[in-house]
Formats: C-alpha cells, structure tokens, sequence
C-alpha cells in the first residue's frame, strides 16, 4: 500500500471506535504519534487459560492489561503506520522490507477483537454445559437415593406394623391381614422378609 493511499484510509477510518459485541465491549484507538491502532476489551480474564487464549489471538499478543481493560497494540516491526514511514524516510531509516510490513487497518483489528470475544463467549458456554449436565447427573443421583430412601422407609414401616406385637394366637380375619402385609413386604424386600411363620396357630371362631 502507497503511503497516499493509506493516509487516505487512516481519515476515513477515523481515529476511535467503541462498540458492544455479545455482551462484551471492545473499542479501537488511534494513537496520533505514530498513527497506529490499539485494540482493547473490557474484560478480566477469569483464569490463566482465558489470558492465554486472548493472549494467543491478540496480535503479537497481550500488550496492555490494566483496570479491567486488556489490549494490544499495532506498534510493532512488522506494522506500518503513515507517520511511522515518513519517520523513517525522515532519518533514512528504510522500511525492513524483509519483515513484510503491512498497515494494519481499523477492519483487522476489530476482526481481532470480536474473534478473541467469540472465542471466550464459546468457552464460557461450553463450561456452562458442562455444569448443566454435572448438575442433572448430580440430580438423578439425588432422585436415587431418595427413591431407595423411601423404599426403606415403606419397609420399615411395614416391618414395624408386622412386628410391634408378640403373634402367637391369631383370628382368621388378623391371619388375612397379616398376610396381605406380608405379601407387601415381601415384594419391598425381594421376599428375604417374614413373619407369619412365627404365627403358632389361628382361633377358628373370633
């Protein structure tokens, strides 16, 4: 790119752009010394992982971290700005050509920017499924055990209400009872429970 041309892109793009993206706010500055760009996000990394992945996307990585704002800039070797060559032609410093130097537009850093927030929005939601799913296994665990909770407590009762009283003679009508609670408690208890043989007789006539 002719430095004519890019001088003409850096008016038209402007000097300062902020803008909310998925939750997220993330603005673009022109520093006017050199004339490059910086990207920032309005964000505090959570972890080392989540300033890692930022720090891996951002061009030429993590440059500015400070009061919730985490940034880098457009200000290296390999970056070309207008001022930044007339500089150089001023001192006669050259372009290092062999860096393939490129001026780094308003488009690309945004593009950088709103990668990075995709980026920590789909780890953010991925984390969050997990923890949907632990949280539904954790419940139908719960569901278990008070489902086996309960079942115990049936058994108990029923094996209260078999036993709380010494059987030894028993009309037909209690005979009956006693069976249809023990046909009960035996389903309860895979038929490992019973009583009525403890039942040493039955009074005819009650």
């Amino acid at each position: 790119m002719e430095l004519k041309e890019m001088k003409e892109l850096v008016k038209k793009e402007g000097n300062f752009k902020s803008r909310m993206y998925k939750g997220i706010r993330y603005e673009i500055v022109r520093y006017e010394h050199l004339g490059h760009l910086c990207g920032y996000l309005h964000y505090i990394p959570k972890n080392d992982e989540e300033r890692d992945a930022i720090d891996y996307i951002f061009h030429r990585g993590i440059t500015y971290e400070n009061d919730g704002v985490i940034g880098f800039d457009c200000a290296h070797a390999i970056d070309l700005s207008p001022k930044k060559i007339e500089m150089a032609e001023k001192f006669m410093l050259g372009t290092p050509t062999l860096l393939k130097p490129e001026y780094r537009t308003m488009q690309y850093v945004e593009d950088i920017l709103k990668r990075t927030i995709d980026k920590l929005v789909e780890d953010k939601s991925n984390n969050q499924e997990s923890d949907y799913k632990w949280d539904f296994e954790q419940l139908e665990q719960i569901k278990d055990q008070q489902k086996e909770q309960s079942k115990e407590n049936a058994i108990n009762e029923y094996a209260e209400l078999l036993y709380k009283e010494d059987y030894v003679v028993v009309s037909n009508e209690r005979m009956q009872e006693l069976k249809l609670k023990e046909k009960m408690l035996g389903k309860l208890t895979d038929g490992m429970a019973t009583v009525l043989k403890e039942v040493e007789g039955v009074i005819i006539n009650d």
